[in-house]
C-alpha cells in the first residue's frame, strides 16, 4: 500500500504474520503435511481456510510453535 500523504510503501501487515500454504510452511520448518496435520489436529498450531477451503498458517504462528516444540525436546 501507499500512503496518500507521505508517498511511502508499507506492508498492511508485518513480514511475519505471512500467511503461508501447507507447502510453503512444510519447506519454512522442514517437516512433513502429516506433522502439521497432527499438530493442527491437536490444537497445537492454529489454521486459516480460504473460501476455496484451501489451509493456510500464519508465519508467526509456524516460528513460535516451532520454537516451543524444540525447546521441548531440548530437555
Amino acid at each position: 500500500m501507499i500512503d496518500e500523504d507521505t508517498g511511502a510503501s508499507y506492508d498492511a501487515q508485518p513480514p511475519d504474520d505471512e500467511m503461508l500454504s501447507v507447502k510453503q510452511a512444510v519447506g519454512l520448518l522442514a517437516v512433513s503435511r502429516m506433522t502439521l496435520y497432527t499438530w493442527r489436529k491437536m490444537g497445537v498450531l492454529s489454521a486459516y481456510k480460504n473460501q476455496r477451503g484451501r489451509v493456510f498458517y500464519k508465519k508467526s504462528d509456524l516460528l513460535k510453535t516451532y520454537e516451543q516444540l524444540n525447546s521441548l525436546t531440548r530437555i
